[in-house]
């Protein structure tokens, strides 16, 4: 999946916000926390998420995100190094360019599930990830005042 959006701040900003993993969780609903484990090296953490589900229970998992200054902007690539029980693997980013004064920002993750039940969720996946980029943008734009 691919979503793309304009975001009324800087790619500087965005990505800043997307870095900033102690307070991901004040903004991004269902998350209960995001946490550095491990820096394997400057541009690299290992961080733990934990996101609660509606209903049933919390569900951590650990990923390898390297981040990256490029010529057009910024980008934070991830891949799942432990996996949730509904995920077998998980690869993906977060780009954001300069869109005039703004940023435009793509967010990309692909994720091969572990059953094909889990695989019937892909909706529910899909408006996560939806509501977590809209969580994002307007955390960013709120900072950028």
């Amino acid at each position: 999946m691919r979503i793309y959006q304009k975001v009324d701040a800087t790619p500087k900003e965005v990505t800043a916000l997307f870095l900033d993993y102690e307070h991901a969780n004040t903004y991004i609903e269902n998350l209960e926390s995001a946490k550095v484990e491990k820096k394997p090296d400057a541009d690299t953490k290992d961080v733990r998420y934990t996101v609660r589900l509606p209903i049933i229970f919390s569900i951590s998992y650990l990923v390898r995100n390297r981040y990256e200054k490029t010529s057009d902007g910024y980008k934070v690539s991830w891949h799942l190094l432990e996996p949730p029980l509904a995920a077998k693997s998980a690869v993906g980013s977060l780009r954001v360019e300069a869109y005039g004064e703004d940023a435009i920002l793509c967010y990309a993750n692909h994720v091969k599930p572990s059953t094909k039940l889990i695989a019937g969720l892909r909706g529910q996946a899909v408006k996560e990830a939806e509501k977590t980029v809209a969580a994002i943008v307007k955390e960013a734009e709120r900072r950028a005042r």
